[in-house]
């Protein structure tokens, strides 16, 4: 068994065909078509969910920090006005 990684459409494919290659078979391996993929609907959906779900994620962790990074800012900015108005 041999686990390999499908990224693009076709990688599967290329990936087997690159097995049969190294094993000597070129002849007999099934051709290696760019954008095919032995992905079925189904999982090529639930991949699809992934990727968005995950891109999501990424965007909120994104707003998070910049959420974040104002409230630093604004605390700063509060301590330095307390700070002037102390000194007078």
């Amino acid at each position: 068994m041999a686990e390999t990684p499908i990224d693009d459409p076709g990688d599967d494919r290329r990936n087997v065909a690159m097995l049969w290659e190294l094993a000597g078979l070129k002849d007999l391996a099934p051709a290696a078509e760019k954008g095919f993929s032995m992905l079925t609907a189904a999982l090529q959906k639930k991949i699809s969910i992934h990727k968005k779900a995950e891109k999501k994620r990424n965007a909120s962790a994104k707003t998070q920090r910049h959420l974040e990074k104002q409230i630093a800012t604004r605390k700063s900015a509060a301590k330095r006005i307390k700070a002037k108005k102390k000194r007078g």
